[in-house]
């Protein structure tokens, strides 16, 4: 099959196997019911640029119909401690409904066997065909690691997406007792070496790390709903030592999600589900690539972004995926986009994998990462504005509402997100040449290099309004000429010259100068006057012609 493996990474060998307990194994399936209408804010197509015309507004649009593939039938999802607060996005879109998809859960077994053998049934990795299902073999992967509770007789798999060494991203369900509705004990985790095989006997969890969990953190407002798919099914796990040294580099930005739905970017997955639904046992991961279907921004009145992928050869998301991590590698960076919550295990063309995204879900991001010493994740930057001068185009914004104490710098990124200019202070410019870049976006970070973008508007030519003229009383022959000139909205003007308009310069006017006008004394006649901005790039393009003023005789 094609595109088995997350771009980025090459498939590794064969593992060792898995014995698995025997006794009942229970599976949920929570189906996907119709979601109501919601609301993409800021996720438009940027416009298209005609010959001699410029876009207005660079934004990403967000088609929610990748394919008009019908829609399948059940599967599941889990719950979160912290509130996530509600996000604002970026500009509005169609509506949608979503019916029946089915979606994944953490794998669970019952009447576990405390020593005897026969209890344990042996097979071997090369004995059945690996999936996500039907996804290539991952082993060795850094990226995603399982994430084991043991209760008395029964366990739990789900997969866990390793965000930091001691910060892992998974669903919330994986944490989240369903007999009680309660969190799951942090001492009952193990947590296994990430991309490697296990094994859980009545001992524990051979092939687990040293590392224990501290504490989960899922949404307030999360309630499981039966066999139904709830919302806000992300949590985060914070470990009290580091379980590798190769994690993601760091959380997509809402922005990113937007350019890779538009631009149909496969969004790779990780995970140690079930290989098939005949074959309900796990212990590698396995990973696979999966186009974005749609984002949903109001699922089961989540706080943040729920995405939903199509099924592509055959590859889908069974039980014990739950909690794996969607990414995509990017200029050599993976970026950790959010995880998988569930998925229909059946493998039919059409929708089936779910999952939220971690920067949606920011603060509860920010409350893991202060448990874990961590610095937090600062929101993105604020009224963003851009424009150009001749070759040059300038950016500037206002800080960050939340956590701006952390950031220590701010990027400009092209669509293709390569970097246009850094710098630590609000405003940023650099060489475009007459055509300027569109698509653009600016990110504070962090020194992890957190933190969330906004999409910079496309950057017109600056040009001033048209001054205005008034002729004043005197005794003299040349009357005087009052021209004021309204301040443009630029970080950088040095001056403002007023000029005839064949461009000879009659006045400058200091920017310090309150109000913004000059007096110059003129013959009789009827005039007219242009007003330039001078800023250190050049002079802005000459304003219209004021309203002509005429000096009597």
């Amino acid at each position: 099959m094609s595109n088995l493996y997350p771009p980025g990474y090459s498939g590794g060998g064969k593992t060792t196997s898995l014995s698995s307990h025997g006794g009942e194994r229970r599976v949920q399936s929570r189906p996907l019911q119709p979601v109501r209408q919601g609301h993409l804010d800021r996720l438009r197509r940027p416009h298209r640029r005609g010959a001699g015309a410029r876009a207005r507004v660079t934004t990403l649009h967000v088609p929610l119909a990748r394919t008009a593939t019908p829609l399948p039938a059940p599967g599941r999802a889990a719950r979160p401690h912290t509130r996530s607060r509600a996000i604002a996005l970026i500009a509005a879109v169609t509506a949608f409904w979503l019916a029946a998809i089915p979606v994944a859960t953490s794998v669970s077994a019952t009447s576990v066997s405390a020593t005897s053998a026969s209890t344990t049934s042996h097979s071997t990795a090369g004995e059945r065909k690996p999936r996500l299902m039907a996804a290539g073999d991952a082993s060795g992967t850094p990226f995603v690691t399982a994430l084991i509770s043991v209760r008395g007789n029964s366990y739990g798999i789900c997969s866990a997406g390793v965000w930091k060494p001691t910060v892992l991203l998974t669903a919330a369900h994986c944490v989240i007792d369903e007999t009680t509705g309660g969190p799951i004990d942090p001492s009952s985790f193990f947590v296994v070496n990430p991309g490697t095989a296990f094994r859980i006997t009545s001992g524990g969890v051979e092939g687990a790390t040293p590392a224990r969990v501290v504490q989960t953190f899922v949404a307030d407002d999360f309630r499981l709903r039966g066999t139904d798919v709830p919302g806000d099914d992300i949590a985060f796990v914070v470990l009290d030592q580091g379980v590798g040294d190769v994690t993601f580099s760091r959380l997509a930005t809402t922005a990113e999600l937007g350019r890779w739905l538009n631009d149909r970017t496969p969004v790779s997955a990780l995970g140690y589900g079930f290989p098939s639904p005949s074959s309900p046992t796990t212990d590698i991961p396995r990973g696979a690539a999966l186009p974005l279907l749609r984002v949903l921004d109001d699922f089961r009145n989540s706080n943040g972004l729920a995405i939903l992928s199509s099924k592509q050869s055959g590859i889908d998301a069974c039980s014990g995926d739950s909690g794996g991590p969607r990414f995509v590698i990017e200029n050599d960076a993976p970026l950790l986009l959010g995880n998988i919550a569930g998925g229909s295990c059946n493998g039919l063309p059409g929708a089936g994998v779910i999952g939220f995204t971690g920067m949606s879900y920011r603060t509860l991001a920010n409350a893991a990462l202060a448990t874990a010493g961590l610095p937090l994740i600062p929101s993105r930057p604020q009224n963003v504005q851009s424009s150009r001068v001749e070759g040059t185009t300038t950016v500037w914004w206002d800080a960050p509402a939340d956590s701006l104490d952390t950031v220590v710098a701010y990027d400009v990124l092209d669509t293709s997100g390569a970097l246009l200019c850094s710098t630590a202070e609000t405003t940023c410019s650099f060489a475009t040449g007459s055509g300027g870049v569109d698509g653009m976006t600016v990110r504070g970070y962090n020194t992890q290099g957190e933190g969330d973008a906004n999409l910079v508007p496309t950057a017109e030519m600056l040009w001033p309004e048209a001054p205005t003229a008034k002729v004043l009383k005197a005794s003299s022959k040349k009357k005087p000429i009052r021209i004021r000139v309204s301040p443009v909205d630029y970080p950088a003007v040095t001056s403002y010259h007023v000029t005839t308009p064949k461009g000879k310069v009659v006045c400058r006017i200091d920017t310090t100068t309150s109000p913004l006008e000059c007096r110059v004394k003129r013959p009789p006649g009827k005039h007219r006057f242009r007003v330039e901005a001078i800023t250190e790039y050049g002079a802005s393009v000459p304003s219209p012609l004021s309203t002509p003023v005429r000096v009597p005789k």
